[in-house]
């Protein structure tokens, strides 16, 4: 009886050895499939984070090459205005004249030509036009005796450029387009008080809007304008006089 039972014991040794190595062979098998699966995921990812890269470089690369060969873009800024009277020794004048502080901003990479700036003041229904004169110097226009030199503030305005990524600030000079037209004076009054800035350039045929902002003349403004001193108004509402007469 024994005898018979130890080849059935070995059978069964055998057997269960060979569902072993089967369980093993299984095993190793899903273990290797899925190393495959997770190597191939793996290669999946990476190819696309190597495509999301590529493709970032790319734009990259045009972003900068569309700014190195952007066209001439303008910006302008202004803060405020000086006021001062049409007529400089005339006590009694209220019509008035603008000094502008403004900064002139290219944003592209090529330069442009400021040819002409124009300003247009709107009071309630009425709007004037004003021309630009020739820059001003705000040191100058600081000296008390400079006022009476007239024919500083009759030069016609002079285009000027500006090259690419950079910026120019000028305080420019504007007065009435046609002093003879009277019943066109802007006199000086309480109220708000609408500048529009307008420039040509050399990209374009007619004026355009480039800055725009109201200020707010009060009767602290207006009696300070009356004794000739110095006014700023900024666009904020903010009013600052200066210390000195500007008439002899």
């Amino acid at each position: 009886m024994n005898s018979i039972n130890k080849p059935q014991e070995s059978i069964n040794r055998d057997n269960t050895k060979n569902h072993q190595d089967e369980l093993k062979v299984k095993v190793d098998n899903e273990i290797r499939i899925k190393e495959k699966k997770c190597y191939k995921d793996y290669q999946f990812w990476i190819a696309i984070f190597s495509l999301i890269v590529s493709i970032a470089a790319i734009v990259v690369s045009i972003t900068i090459a569309l700014d190195l060969y952007s066209s001439f873009n303008l910006i302008i800024h202004s803060n405020g205005a000086y006021i001062y009277p049409m007529g400089f020794n005339n006590q009694n004048d209220t019509s008035i004249a603008f000094f502008i502080p403004i900064s002139f901003i290219n944003t592209g990479a090529r330069e442009g030509i400021i040819e002409d700036i124009k300003l247009v003041i709107t009071k309630g229904s009425l709007s004037v036009n004003y021309t630009a004169l020739e820059e001003i110097d705000l040191s100058l226009l600081n000296k008390k005796e400079s006022w009476n030199e007239m024919d500083y503030f009759q030069q016609p305005f002079s285009g000027f450029v500006i090259t690419g990524k950079n910026s120019l600030f000028k305080t420019i000079y504007f007065t009435l387009e046609n002093l003879k037209e009277g019943s066109y004076f802007l006199y000086l009054q309480e109220g708000n008080y609408k500048l529009d800035i307008l420039v040509k350039t050399h990209k374009i045929e007619h004026y355009e809007k480039k800055e725009s902002f109201t200020i707010k003349i009060n009767q602290k403004a207006i009696d300070n304008f009356k004794k000739r001193n110095r006014v700023f108004l900024r666009r904020d509402g903010k009013q600052i006089y200066a210390q000195y007469n500007i008439s002899k």
